[in-house]
């Protein structure tokens, strides 16, 4: 038999090649996918080879728009043919690849036919609110609070190209920033654009702008942005107003945090100086002075040195002055004995549901041991409620400093029977053995109208954090948890979006179904080597569930080529890591992780922030070593966040006091030297008609030195400062003192404190005289069925006094006849006074909380003060309870001779505390 020559030749030719080891390879994938008119295109094709391979169009044509080219991966070398473009041109297009190898000896050629199908461009229009936006800033003032505009469509993954104008069709205006490059940078869809207005150099005036969003058609939606730019003053603006340190007297050493100082007028820089009111020498500040300029604060660093203290509580003032203001952020310390203490990472948790609807999503409080090494608590829990909404597991456990408890939160199958309203539980978390023990936390449940209610993205949690080395591996990617509040599947549609522009992010599923009881695990990822440069990245992954957007930050530290990655936590491990890596750190990186861009909250209710910190180097910042800080221009108290597990994962509870339509959380991570980092996040506080009782962070105060944050002491009359505290304005005037009236009860590390005097914004107690000083205690209101719990307690330590004086600081004292001294009946040199203090601590004997003292038997204080009036030592006759009197003390004092006639100034010293300064009016002899 003969076979036709050509038949021979390609025959003796494979036999060649496969004698010789010639290259065989597979074409992949098998089928390409199909693209649309507008919508950004990519596909990659690979033979499989190790080995430079040319790819080409070897009969037909790509769509219009779309080109290949020979792509080489950071393993391999050209490889891959990457077919990449916009397609223009809707239609079949048959086509077939060219791969060849003619480098070496095995010479490869082979071809592959595909199709490509391109779809006419999408006609889905683009769906923005709000339709305006309207900033207002103060000329030589910071940038405005941001604000959002959610961008989305009937189907995930619209195109939409952004471009910024002057609302004219001229050049974008300076002033105005987004968080995402604009121009011929192609967008897809959901997408939340935050915008940002900063005055700079502007004058006071009215200036346009206009966000124009172009969808694939080629139609536009034009959001007009409004700045008005008004004149101001500088005014100094000081966060946070109150510091708290703990130590144990057995572990002494250093501990820093930040006090960040801004202008928040106008006029530019703020020049500042920061004093030590006391000079307590366990405390310094760095610097001493400074100066503040727009969108440019100062970190003042307070660091406290417990080496040599004893066990007990301290406290001092960092006094901020400039010619714009005078702030005064109060210092408190407490040194601990050694032992075991009880702490928790949450004051209250939120769930949400609509009525008849379930929802799977838990949550968790962490129990920690913050105590000494070796100690173990041994916790158990128990809660108020009358609705029985919440399951908590377990019941108990245990928690040393190495290895913490967890409670797990969910919902009973009774909760969404529930008619619609608002429900609360108090959840007690305690150890008799432990200090600070108890500690509670709040659990509100709002049942919402379904009907009235869009069911919205519920996210576990906001933020992912990412390091990486340039042209390295990718990191692990990380699940974040979503949900809504729907029984029934609703879809979802999820975009990632690089501020940058580049492709380095990712995240699936982008679109599908997602209920209640089916949460979706969102996977988000990132590819390094769409990146060529050492820096820090940042974008967002937006959910959208009936066109509210939720956002979720993402950060990516890239490392310079060659760096290894460090995870040590310890200060001089994570040094010497870095020294060998050869990766010196400049800057602070924080993260978002709590609430989600696009938050809509209730006001009045718990709200948990976190953040993590590292810094460019990819080392956590762990608390210690870092800090942050979290402000609010709502009006609501700077919180300062912890790390209970010194991995860098900051955490608090914020309560916000006031409803805002636009406001934004701003959390600012500092570590020693350096570069300070900050982020924001911007969403809503909404109204809460429930009405819920608030207890104001640092507003539970000593009655007659009412100080924020100030110590307090067993038995002394305190007031506690909130929101709808008391459904009437009332003194009950009942001995021995009610513990609870009118439905309002308030609970001092898990004990009644009984009432002088009630009012929605004011309660006056007195604090437990059982309670142990030097602990951190709790504090709980209940009005009613509804709880509110102090975001950080009270410290209380043995004495802690506070002088009753009037507004303009003379003190209330009064003669020997009990006659009332004022400066027409002046006290004299030489005289003997009476003076009225709260919160002189224990007494010999003791009375019992909310009794009155004995009206013949003396009860002098165990721990005695000492008076000077004029700067001149005053003899003291007696201190201790007033007789008949509950909760109140007085000090018998002799007017020292030497004291001058006028308005000599009275310092009274107890436990090492000053007291407020008074002012006692002295007559002439």
């Amino acid at each position: 038999m003969k076979f036709p020559q050509a038949l021979l030749r390609a025959t003796a030719l494979s036999i060649f090649f496969a004698a010789a080891g010639a290259a065989q390879a597979t074409f992949s994938p098998a089928t390409l996918p199909n693209g649309a008119v507008g919508s950004l295109y990519q596909q990659d094709i690979s033979v499989g080879l190790n080995a430079p391979v040319h790819y080409a169009i070897a009969q037909g044509t790509l769509p219009p728009g779309l080109t290949i080219t020979d792509f080489s991966p950071p393993s391999n070398t050209g490889q891959v043919g990457r077919i990449a473009g916009t397609p223009t041109t809707a239609g079949t297009y048959p086509f077939t690849i060219h791969a060849s190898d003619t480098s070496g000896p095995n010479v490869f050629s082979q071809t592959k036919d595909y199709t490509i199908v391109v779809t006419a461009a999408s006609a889905s229009p683009l769906t923005v609110s709000p339709t305006s936006l309207k900033f207002s800033g103060i000329a030589g003032g910071d940038a405005t609070t941001p604000q959002a505009i959610s961008v989305t469509t009937p189907t995930a993954g619209e195109v939409y190209t952004p471009i910024v104008d002057d609302g004219n069709g001229g050049a974008a205006p300076s002033w105005l920033r987004l968080n995402i490059a604009t121009g011929t940078f192609v967008r897809r869809t959901p997408a939340r654009i935050v915008a940002v207005a900063d005055p700079g150099a502007l004058s006071a005036g009215t200036y346009s702008a206009r966000i124009r969003l172009l969808n694939s058609t080629g139609n536009a939606v034009a959001v007009p942005i409004t700045f008005e730019v008004k004149t101001g003053t500088p005014q100094l603006q000081v966060a946070p107003t109150f510091l708290r340190f703990a130590s144990r007297i057995v572990a002494p050493g250093l501990l820093e945090q930040p006090i960040v100082v801004s202008n928040a007028g106008g006029g530019g820089p703020v020049n500042f100086q920061a004093t030590i009111v006391n000079s307590s020498p366990w405390i310094t500040i760095t610097p001493a002075s400074g100066q503040t300029a727009p969108n440019a604060p100062v970190l003042i660093r307070v660091r406290v040195n417990t080496a040599g203290l004893q066990v007990g509580g301290y406290s001092d003032v960092v006094r901020i002055t400039s010619n714009a203001g005078s702030t005064d952020v109060r210092v408190n310390l407490l040194v601990q004995q050694d032992g075991p203490i009880l702490t928790l990472d949450k004051t209250g948790v939120r769930f949400t549901i609509r009525q008849g609807n379930s929802n799977g999503a838990a949550q968790t409080v962490a129990v920690y041991n913050t105590g000494s090494p070796n100690t173990t608590i041994t916790w158990t829990t128990t809660q108020r409620s009358s609705s029985n909404f919440l399951a908590f597991t377990p019941a108990g456990g245990t928690a040393t400093p190495t290895n913490h408890g967890t409670i797990n939160l969910t919902l009973n199958s009774n909760a969404p029977t529930l008619p619609v309203g608002a429900y609360y539980t108090l959840v007690t978390v305690s150890d008799p053995k432990a200090f600070n023990s108890p500690q509670v936390f709040v659990a509100v449940l709002e049942v919402a109208d379904a009907a009235a209610t869009p069911a919205a993205p519920e996210l576990v949690t906001s933020g992912a954090s990412f390091a990486a080395v340039v042209g390295g591996a990718a990191p692990i990617a990380q699940g974040i948890s979503f949900s809504t509040s729907s029984n029934a599947a609703i879809g979802f549609q999820v975009q990632a979006t690089t501020n940058d522009g580049a492709a380095w992010l990712s995240a699936t599923p982008t679109s599908g179904t997602v209920s209640a009881t089916s949460p979706v695990l969102l996977v988000i990822s990132v590819d390094p080597t769409k990146l060529s440069r050492a820096g820090v990245y940042t974008g967002t992954v937006d959910v959208a569930i009936n066109g509210i957007v939720r956002s979720v930050a993402v950060g990516l530290t890239l490392l310079p080529q060659g760096a290894t990655l460090s995870t040590e936590l310890d200060e001089k491990e994570a040094a010497k890591a870095r020294a060998v890596t050869g990766c010196t750190p400049t800057r602070a990186v924080i993260t978002p992780l709590g609430i989600p861009g696009g938050f809509s909250i209730p006001a009045a209710w718990p709200t948990t922030l976190a953040a993590m910190l590292t810094d460019d180097c990819g080392t956590p910042l762990a608390g210690g070593n870092g800090s942050v800080v979290a402000s609010f221009d709502s009006g609501d108290a700077p919180l300062t966040l912890s790390d209970y597990q010194q991995t860098g994962s900051y955490v608090a509870t914020w309560t916000p006091a006031f409803p805002a339509g636009n406001m934004a959380v701003t959390l600012r991570g500092a570590s020693g030297s350096l570069q300070p980092a900050s982020a924001q996040v911007a969403g809503g506080i909404n109204a809460n008609k429930f009405a819920p009782p608030v207890l104001f962070d640092n507003g539970t105060v000593n009655n007659t030195n009412p100080l924020a944050g100030a110590l307090l002491a067993p038995g002394a009359v305190t007031a506690a400062y909130g929101q709808n505290l008391a459904s009437s304005t009332v003194s009950p005037g009942v001995i021995p003192l009610l513990e609870t009236f009118n439905g309002t009860t308030i609970l001092v590390a898990g004990l009644p404190a009984p009432f002088y005097f009630l009012s929605g914004g004011q309660l006056n107690v007195q604090t437990p005289v059982e309670l142990a000083p030097n602990q951190q205690a709790s504090v709980a209101v209940q009005v009613n069925s509804a709880y509110a719990v102090l975001p950080n307690g009270v410290l209380l330590i043995p004495a802690a006094p506070g002088i009753a004086s009037f507004p303009d600081t003379k003190i209330i004292a009064q003669h020997a006849d009990f006659t009332l001294i004022t400066s027409s009946s002046p006290s004299k040199a030489g005289e003997s006074i009476v003076s009225y203090v709260s919160g002189m601590g224990s007494t010999n004997p003791s009375y019992a909380t909310g009794q009155q003292a004995s009206l013949t038997a003396l009860a002098p204080a165990k721990i005695q003060p000492t008076v000077t009036v004029d700067g001149a030592n005053a003899t003291v006759l007696y201190a201790g309870l007033t007789p008949g009197g509950i909760g109140l003390y007085q000090i018998n004092f002799t007017v020292p001779a030497s004291t001058r006639p006028g308005d000599a100034t009275v310092v009274i010293t107890q436990n090492g505390i000053v007291a407020n300064v008074t002012k006692l009016p002295v007559g002439a002899p």
